[in-house]
């Protein structure tokens, strides 16, 4: 098989090799499903997850929560210790109120950032301490603030008005003071009244010595990648496969960054489950996030589809995910969300299947989309 490993640029960084092998092996289980599906197909891949008892217990249980927001349902004898631990670990530490009040500084009220922020956080708990053991919860809290504040200034349209609140990172990291320990404290000192400079500089203090300059090129990577819009660039004119690239890499650049919060920071990068794990966890948000994704004129691999073809993705991830020994339940109950979510945007007789087959009842079933999810999760009592 010949990978193109220059198609992305010259600065091809070998340990993203599993990347593409990850891509190649996906886009070509998309392509036999495109041949194979049809209604007997679609029954026979939904049958392998209801043969996975462990599986759809854990499943229907987070589809109960959606349902009831019991949290009694999270901790259950059907999760593992592991999974009970991280469900108390986003419990104790996430708190959104700290994070309302940090927007309250820079005069910022966004249904959208909170949002974010919630995603962010339990995306980035689950799939960080699978993979490693977090270090440092202080960084993993300021790394998500700083991510969320960045990523949506630089492309929300909501937020456009609040992008001078960028100006003095842009230049810290255009003018290249980013790569001079000297330059680096005098700009700091400098702009310690500035938010968003003030809190990289408390991540960049708070990061081991010998890795500091390392984090802030990893920060000015995601940065431009935020900033300049370099994927919406590479997106417009991409095919199928390269929209799976992309996808897969801004959730490397994403996942790198939060990479600084564990003990074993390399180690992830060489296990090719991670890179799995990667497309699925930013296809599963794509899947989601379908609706506003459409409206929003966003071209991922998942708006690029046709409903036929998003049912399709859906049995390829389906798939996928029950040959995975990581995180398996919390995937399938993102694929189910989606379509509680964008039932219109699948194939009518595709959602049938599911509802006859499972014996769930996706349009009157009392289920959430994630907009009222998220509501009723933080006001109820």
């Amino acid at each position: 098989m010949k990978l193109h490993h220059q198609k992305f640029g010259n600065n091809y960084n070998k340990k993203y090799y599993k990347m593409e092998i990850v891509i190649d092996s996906f886009y070509n289980k998309f392509l036999d499903y495109k041949e194979k599906y049809n209604p007997d197909f679609t029954k026979k891949i939904l049958q392998e997850f209801l043969d996975d008892t462990e599986t759809k217990e854990k499943v229907f249980k987070y589809l109960e929560f959606n349902r009831t927001l019991d949290e009694n349902l999270l901790l259950s004898d059907v999760f593992p210790k592991e999974e009970k631990e991280i469900f108390l670990y986003i419990q104790k530490n996430f708190s959104l109120e700290k994070f309302k009040n940090f927007l309250s500084k820079l005069n910022i009220s966004s249904r959208v950032l909170e949002k974010e922020y919630f995603q962010c956080y339990v995306g980035f708990s689950s799939m960080m301490a699978k993979f490693g053991i977090l270090n440092n919860i202080e960084i993993a809290n300021k790394i998500v603030y700083f991510w969320v504040l960045v990523d949506n200034i630089s492309d929300n349209p909501e937020l456009k008005e609040k992008k001078y609140l960028l100006k003095n990172l842009y230049s810290f990291f255009q003018l290249g003071i980013y790569k001079d320990m000297e330059k680096i404290t005098i700009f700091f000192e400098e702009y310690k009244k500035d938010f968003l400079i003030n809190l990289l500089s408390s991540l960049f203090y708070l990061i081991e010595e010998p890795k500091r300059l390392a984090f802030l090129k990893v920060a000015k990577k995601l940065f431009d990648f935020s900033y300049t819009k370099e994927a919406l660039k590479k997106e417009k004119n991409a095919s199928q496969k390269e929209l799976l690239k992309i996808s897969m890499v801004k959730t490397l650049k994403s996942l790198n960054i939060f990479s600084f919060c564990l003990k074993s920071q390399e180690k992830i990068f060489e296990k090719e489950e991670f890179f799995l794990n990667s497309l699925l966890l930013q296809l599963a948000d794509d899947m989601v996030d379908l609706s506003k994704d459409l409206k929003e004129g966003s071209n991922t691999f998942v708006t690029n589809c046709s409903p036929r073809e998003r049912s399709i993705l859906f049995l390829v991830m389906m798939n996928i995910n029950l040959k995975q020994k990581l995180d398996r339940d919390k995937y399938i109950s993102f694929l189910f969300l989606s379509l509680i979510e964008n039932k219109s945007l699948f194939e009518e007789d595709f959602i049938d299947n599911v509802e006859e087959t499972i014996g769930i009842d996706l349009k009157n079933g009392g289920y959430r989309n994630t907009d009222d999810f998220f509501d009723d999760l933080f006001n109820k009592k």
